[in-house]
């Protein structure tokens, strides 16, 4: 019915408050804004912009869009599942040449998972408004010289898509698991109300074949 997704209830969660809290060795300067059109790759080197929102915060809520690449905004396009694995590894093997924490594996999971968990909630505000629609709009930031048609993204698959990348960390993890079970819930309900979200992501340009 229409009112079947106002019913689920948001657990508490007050493990991911407490990672947050007192990040430890994971404090950060962070852009505030991590998403692929926030960097440029020039004369060899990966150049970051878009700062008036840098502070610092856990660095795992930035690395966490290594599972999903625009949990702010932008085409809801995917890497596929080796190429991802490659950039994370990679990831926590730089990161340990300063924090030899994060080589700790299931203390590395559950801050992934947690900050996972951090952009659902921040993502899941907007439920009324892509609820009410339109779903699809056009994605303007493209690379210079694009050629090809003019990408548009399914709000409604894009959040759906963020909350499954939630419960997919928490399972990996082995925690959150009230938090886990109420996502999988209501990626039940949101695939049955919106036909939109049940597409699958598209993979990034960059790795179809």
């Amino acid at each position: 019915g229409s009112t079947e997704v106002r019913r689920i209830q948001w657990p508490a969660d007050r493990e991911r408050v407490r990672t947050f809290a007192a990040p430890g060795a994971f404090l950060a300067l962070s852009s505030g804004d991590p998403s692929p059109v926030n960097c440029s790759i020039a004369d060899g080197a990966a150049r970051f912009f878009d700062f008036e929102g840098a502070h610092f915060r856990h660095a795992l809520i930035d690395a966490a869009t290594l599972r999903y690449l625009y949990p702010t905004g932008g085409p809801p396009w995917r890497l596929s599942q080796d190429v991802a694995d490659t950039v994370e590894r990679v990831y926590v093997d730089e990161i340990a040449r300063l924090w030899p924490v994060a080589l700790d594996v299931a203390a590395y999971e559950r801050g992934m998972a947690a900050a996972s968990a951090a952009w659902t909630i921040l993502r899941m505000v907007r439920l009324p408004r892509v609820e009410a629609g339109p779903d699809r709009d056009p994605w303007l930031l493209v690379p210079p010289g694009w050629s090809a048609e003019i990408p548009t993204r399914s709000r409604r698959r894009q959040l759906v898509a963020i909350i499954d990348a939630c419960v997919a960390s928490a399972r990996r993890a082995g925690t959150l698991e009230t938090l886990g079970a109420w996502c999988e819930r209501l990626v039940g309900a949101l695939r049955s109300r919106w036909p939109e979200a049940t597409e699958e992501t598209p993979r990034y340009p960059a790795f179809r074949e």
